[in-house]
């Protein structure tokens, strides 16, 4: 495992420390501060609509990450069980294998 870059590790002490901001539902933009993989799932397909679900989703890791940095990436499974192991999930494991690739910085990966 690589060390994070200079200054990340005490970017995120200080935005686990800080009180939530003030959020919106806007996307934030794609300026300074942390980068954050998006990662969502659902159990079934039959049950749960994956547009609608993935979308709540991702609003709620947005508003998470907002005024600390954006999500640059996003990866979802529709039904797979929460039970299944990440690497046997086909993007929970894709998402492991480009965080922990040294060109993992390369890898932007949008809505």
């Amino acid at each position: 495992m690589t060390a994070p870059p200079a200054g990340t590790a005490d970017l995120l002490a200080q935005w686990v420390k800080s009180k939530k901001p003030a959020t919106t539902t806007a996307r934030p933009d794609h300026g300074n501060g942390l980068r954050f993989a998006f990662y969502g799932r659902t159990s079934t397909t039959r049950n749960q609509d994956r547009v609608s679900s993935q979308g709540w989703q991702r609003d709620m890791a947005d508003e998470l990450v907002g005024g600390h940095g954006h999500v640059v990436a996003a990866y979802f499974d529709a039904g797979t069980s929460r039970r299944v192991p990440w690497h046997q999930r086909p993007q929970a494991a894709q998402l492991m294998t480009e965080t922990s690739s040294p060109e993992s910085d390369r890898c932007d990966r949008g809505r």
